[in-house]
Formats: structure tokens, sequence, C-alpha cells
């Protein structure tokens, strides 16, 4: 059964439940490749870098609000949106 990673990374509040999240999702990533757009780890990388650069403003968009300090659900968050973002 597919995890519901949204709701998952929305857990993340600290560094223990970051590092499960990191597991899950390197499981999600060998059990169905065809939610990853983004597969290879150049590829993902790439992506966790651009998305990084428009975090402000998708945070605005989704009605989220853009945390001054990093937090490790928001770090959780950005490497969910990097397996498929463009």
């Amino acid at each position: 059964m597919e995890q519901d990673l949204d709701a998952l990374a929305a857990r993340v509040v600290d560094h223990l439940d970051f590092a499960d999240f990191v597991d899950t999702l390197a499981a999600d990533s060998a059990d169905h490749p065809e939610n990853w757009e983004n597969r290879s780890l150049e590829t993902f990388l790439g992506a966790w870098g651009e998305f990084s650069r428009s975090a402000e403003s998708w945070a605005r968009n989704n009605g989220e609000e853009f945390p001054l300090k990093l937090t490790w659900r928001f770090l959780a968050e950005m490497l969910l949106i990097a397996r498929e973002y463009e």
C-alpha cells in the first residue's frame, strides 16, 4: 500500500522524524519509481535546487507561511516536492 507522503511530511517536527521521512522517501523511490519525475540523484538534486529558489512563491501560492528559519518539516516538504519538480 502506497503511503501518504504529504501526511508524513506534515508530521515531521525534529531530526528523527526527518530521518524516518528520508528513509520512507528512499523506499518509495524504489517501490514506486513511476511517481518520481526526477529519478536520478542528479535530476533530483537539480530539482531541489530549482525549487529552493522558488520556495517562497510556492509557499505563498499554497497558503503556507514561508519559514524565516528552516524547519525539519519544511525540509521534508522540499524533498517531497523535488521528486516531481520541473
